[in-house]
């Protein structure tokens, strides 16, 4: 066994699969392809942490600014429950996460450790048409519509962006996607709230230099 078969038996010819079909014309193209993806993923990543950091903190601080609450959250005069309760599970979730390592029974969370422990499908749901009225229309219109970007159309960015998140956090083929857009989605949220942060990723970030890489093994 070669050490190419080896590293299509270690990683498994299902992994491997769309590696082969689209750079198969030698070994060294696959493995190349398959390398770029983890280091796409990796830059891509970096975006994805300042994004989700600074994205939930923005939200946390307009809602308060708005209705001087913080524990919003809660409050189900401000923020809407759908039939599932995915906000009571939510924050039940990240109430254990606030409890886990420390394996105490804590009653009483901050809004800091709250707002950090929530997964980003709650970010999603926030901007979900349930929330329209309460959320949406006081808090946020203002400044998305700034950059002609309405609820809807957040909606689904976020949606997306958590899509190709979970696929890095599982170390999934991000390269069978449009993973520029995905790029680019993050681009125009932060650019709405945070735009001397994406100066900043590009300084930081290797990702078009990657990708460029890509798009030359594409052309072998």
């Amino acid at each position: 066994m070669n050490d190419f078969d080896k590293i299509i038996k270690f990683f498994s010819k299902q992994r491997m699969e769309f590696y082969v079909k689209n750079f198969g014309n030698n070994n060294e193209s696959v493995i190349e392809a398959y390398e770029c993806n983890v280091l796409l993923s990796s830059q891509l990543y970096i975006y994805l942490q300042y994004f989700e950091v600074i994205f939930r903190n923005f939200c946390n601080e307009e809602i308060i600014r708005i209705y001087k609450d913080e524990q919003w959250y809660s409050n189900r005069k401000i923020l809407l429950d759908n039939t599932d309760k995915f906000v009571e599970k939510q924050i039940n979730s990240a109430k254990d996460r606030i409890k886990k390592p420390n394996n105490v029974q804590q009653t009483c969370f901050k809004n800091c450790d709250i707002i950090s422990n929530m997964d980003l499908g709650f970010w999603v749901y926030i901007f979900a048409g349930i929330n329209e009225n309460k959320i949406w229309q006081p808090c946020f219109r203002d400044t998305f519509n700034k950059h002609n970007l309405k609820r809807n159309r957040i909606w689904h960015t976020l949606d997306d962006i958590r899509f190709i998140r979970n696929k890095i956090a599982h170390h999934g083929c991000i390269i069978k996607y449009d993973y520029e857009k995905y790029y680019n989605n993050i681009s125009s949220i932060l650019n709405c709230i945070a735009p001397s942060i994406m100066d900043r990723l590009e300084h930081i970030s290797n990702f078009k230099t990657i990708d460029n890489q890509l798009q030359l093994l594409k052309q072998i």
